[in-house]
């Protein structure tokens, strides 16, 4: 398989690491943890990766491109009209509560002492940031002028309550919880845009 099906065995590769990420952590996941998740030789792992910050690395990218597809999966049907703003604080939240967006918090975390994986992390989560940006088209119920920095807002807070979830190992928030959750900050937003209400 690994001769006739290298992306594969590249994706599997990565997958695996991002499993490893969720349940042990950045510290546990070691080439040899990856190589037994993804059921490769040892071999085959260090002809794709030879390193460990190389594997990181490639994993920063893959969980770059899986997180936009999680962002685009959870905005989906959300346009300029016709949705609240509600409903699109309600998608974003959602997708900040994937095991993807857990593997990735594990990376940020190790970046902060790890100059070579904050290196391969900033430009990603840059352009990731703009991305998302460019998916909030239900924020169109915000005044342009005050549009950026409320999306900016509403992803901040999101990520911070996303990242005290998973501290405390709270389960992937159901719809009822997902709309108690948003309350807040669509408070905060409609105080923000004193022009006009905004919501529903």
């Amino acid at each position: 398989m690994t001769g006739h099906d290298p992306q594969g065995v590249k994706l599997r590769i990565l997958e695996a690491t991002v499993q490893s990420l969720v349940i042990g952590g950045y510290g546990a996941t070691t080439t040899l943890a990856v190589q037994r998740l993804a059921a490769v030789s040892r071999g085959t792992l260090q002809h794709h990766y030879p390193t460990r910050p190389k594997l990181m690395a490639a994993t920063v990218r893959h969980i770059g491109a899986v997180r936009y597809r999680e962002m685009q999966d959870s905005l989906a049907g959300l346009g300029e009209s016709g949705q609240s703003l509600t409903a699109a604080l309600v998608a974003l939240r959602r997708s900040f509560s994937t095991q993807t967006f857990q593997a990735e918090i594990e990376l940020w975390v190790a970046a902060r002492t790890d100059a070579a994986l904050r290196e391969a992390i900033v430009p990603v989560e840059r352009r990731l940031g703009q991305m998302i940006k460019g998916l909030t088209l239900s924020f169109g119920a915000v005044p342009e002028a005050k549009r950026a920095e409320a999306i900016k807002v509403a992803i901040d807070v999101m990520r911070g309550r996303a990242v005290v979830d998973a501290l405390r190992g709270k389960p992937s928030p159901g719809a009822a919880t997902l709309e108690r959750d948003i309350a807040p900050l669509l408070s905060v937003l409609e105080g923000y845009v004193s022009s006009s209400p905004i919501g529903d």
